[in-house]
């Protein structure tokens, strides 16, 4: 182990081969995928990894537990270690991502146990339309009912306060990969907010909605405009059935106040605005995977064009060292620990 590389030997050799044809990354401690890793270079006898984040390569430094390559002419060879024992560098490869991009994709985040039994939840209090719900009319946004009179005009947009619907919803929203994740790209203890987020996602067909190009915390009010929001797919979230674009590196932007319109959605007829969004990225996910994204990142999402009804859990995290300003929206609730001693 050594810097932001893992070097492993070869097993029965001496020195480098060059004929390395191609690798897998296993039993990830943290995560069970593995990221795209590819191989860079050779150095002293040992391979040097390296994992695509996206736009660039760059070294891992992510906790795994066996090495599996395969050279031209020979069988398959494992070279087993012991996982640094002092953080996860997992996070911290996330945290530079994060950093740069505003947002990070971990893919099967949570097992689709979970996610089967958080989907069964969802729809039964969708069916029964428990509150406290969102509808699509309330919100006004494009291509939803334009009141409750209208046609679909009780199509609900969002299940509020998850985190209080049923167990399952706390017990992800506090577990140990969305701490361990969330505390490290805040740099500090970090709170589920209950004002925030905090709710089923469901994007329904026929009345579901475009959300514009926004930043979600346009209407938050903390002590700094750091936040992150986890976003975990139910089940698969495509373009058909309005899946997140976003735009990377959005969350470092300072625009003027004229590139909003009232409602503070991103003027789409601007063209410094134009040049912005044709930088967007399309975020397809699967099952279980988790979107994890800054409150200045600039984010939206088309209709739902399909014929089934598209699931999200979603939370908002804020550092213990950044308050909801008193008296504001985001302080109707008080947050809650997600450091899971501190609440035993």
């Amino acid at each position: 182990y050594q810097s932001d590389a893992f070097y492993y030997r070869s097993v029965g050799s001496s020195g480098p081969r060059k004929s390395l044809a191609a690798f897998r990354i296993y039993r990830h401690v943290i995560w069970p995928t593995s990221l795209p890793f590819s191989a860079m270079g050779l150095r002293r006898g040992y391979w040097q990894l390296q994992v695509d984040t996206g736009n660039y390569k760059r070294c891992v430094d992510q906790t795994c537990s066996c090495l599996v390559w395969r050279s031209f002419g020979l069988p398959w060879q494992t070279a087993h270690m012991d996982p640094p024992s002092t953080e996860n560098h997992a996070s911290r490869v996330y945290g530079r991502a994060f950093e740069r991009d505003g947002y990070v994709v971990i893919r099967d985040a949570a097992d689709a146990e979970r996610c089967r039994e958080m989907l069964r939840v969802a729809r039964q209090h969708l069916s029964d339309q428990l509150a406290p719900v969102e509808f699509e009319s309330t919100v006004g946004y494009p291509g939803g009912p334009r009141d409750s009179q209208a046609d679909g005009g009780d199509t609900i947009r969002r299940l509020l306060h998850a985190a209080a619907r049923d167990p399952i919803y706390m017990d992800w929203a506090t577990s140990p990969v969305v701490s361990e994740l969330v505390t490290s790209l805040l740099g500090e203890g970090a709170l589920l907010s209950q004002s925030h987020h905090n709710c089923v996602m469901t994007k329904q067909p026929g009345y579901s909605s475009v959300t514009r190009w926004h930043q979600d915390n346009r209407y938050w009010h903390f002590d700094r405009d750091e936040l992150v929001s986890a976003w975990l797919a139910l089940d698969e979230e495509r373009i058909m059935n309005g899946c997140l674009r976003v735009i990377p590196g959005s969350h470092n932007l300072e625009l003027p106040t004229g590139c909003f319109d009232a409602d503070l959605f991103l003027r789409t007829d601007l063209p410094l605005n134009k040049i912005l969004i044709k930088k967007a990225k399309t975020i397809e996910l699967n099952q279980g995977d988790l979107l994890l994204f800054h409150s200045r990142l600039f984010h939206a999402a088309s209709r739902n064009r399909t014929d089934a009804v598209k699931y999200s859990v979603v939370f908002t995290y804020h550092g213990v060292s950044n308050a909801p300003i008193r008296r504001t929206r985001s302080a109707s609730y008080p947050s809650i620990s997600i450091d899971r001693a501190a609440n035993r």
